[in-house]
């Protein structure tokens, strides 16, 4: 039997990311338009984040998995059925979207970060000057 999406990596608990993103997604819109507390901003930071790197992490994984020949994924998962493994233009449309989509998410997150630090150092400086 051959499954021409073998290759693409599934995580462990495909689960606790959503319920990460879900909650930093919830956290973060709380802690944003309907109250300023740091405690609900710190919350929402500290859930956005693994939820973040775990989907980094399986774009990466996508492309790793992706960029291996076909012999070195054969002597790794197919070792038993003696199954050759034959990618084609699949594989390499997955590379290419895992890595226009990981970069996006990955500048997307750092330009947020970075806005989020400087408007929090504006504010800083605003209280202190009153």
């Amino acid at each position: 039997m051959r499954d021409g999406c073998a290759w693409i990596p599934q995580p462990q608990k495909p689960s606790v990311t959503l319920s990460l993103t879900l909650m930093a997604t919830v956290a973060t819109h709380h802690s944003r338009f309907r109250s300023k507390t740091l405690t609900a901003a710190i919350m929402g930071w500290a859930l956005a984040f693994p939820g973040a790197v775990s989907m980094l992490a399986a774009f990466l994984a996508a492309i790793v998995y992706g960029l291996r020949p076909d012999e070195k994924w054969d002597a790794q998962f197919n070792a038993d059925t003696g199954q050759q493994s034959r990618s084609g233009w699949t594989v390499i449309f997955v590379v290419i979207f895992s890595l226009l989509i990981g970069a996006f998410l990955l500048m997307t997150g750092l330009a947020l970060s970075f806005q989020t630090y400087f408007e929090s150092q504006v504010e800083a400086a605003k209280a202190i000057s009153q």
